[in-house]
């Protein structure tokens, strides 16, 4: 039988919505590394294990970081940076329930091998001026 347009599209099934998870080349590999992120590496990471199934973390942490680093170029991306990080210094950066409201800080020790491995980075992306930053 002949439908509308309008029936038929509104019959249509959902269209599908991409996993939390991490992806290499546009294929899924594992969880994500922060807490439902869709975290896609075109290149600079390989994918590791006999199933192929896994990525070295340093090196997931490594891609994150150039991702960041890339984005902290502009000044629109160093002030998105400035909201991602504002819940380390105690202030707001959205209404989340975890990670104080910033995507970024949703899963800590993924978040920790970040701060910890590139320090000055973060300090820079915060405003702390060089020097004056935070005992180790």
């Amino acid at each position: 039988p002949y439908t509308s347009g309008r029936a038929a599209a509104s019959a249509a099934p959902p269209a599908a919505r991409p996993v939390a998870g991490v992806y290499v080349r546009g294929i899924w590999v594992r969880k994500p590394l922060i807490e439902g992120a869709i975290m896609a590496f075109w290149s600079k990471l390989n994918v590791s294990s006999r199933d192929r199934n896994d990525v070295d973390a340093e090196e997931c942490a490594d891609a994150t970081l150039a991702v960041l680093r890339d984005a902290a170029r502009s000044e629109a991306g160093k002030a998105a940076l400035r909201r991602l990080l504002a819940p380390l210094q105690g202030k707001k950066a959205g209404s989340s329930a975890s990670g104080g409201g910033s995507w970024l800080l949703r899963t800590p020790r993924f978040t920790n091998r970040l701060l910890e491995a590139h320090r000055p980075f973060f300090l820079g992306a915060l405003g702390v001026p060089a020097g004056g930053g935070l005992p180790p």
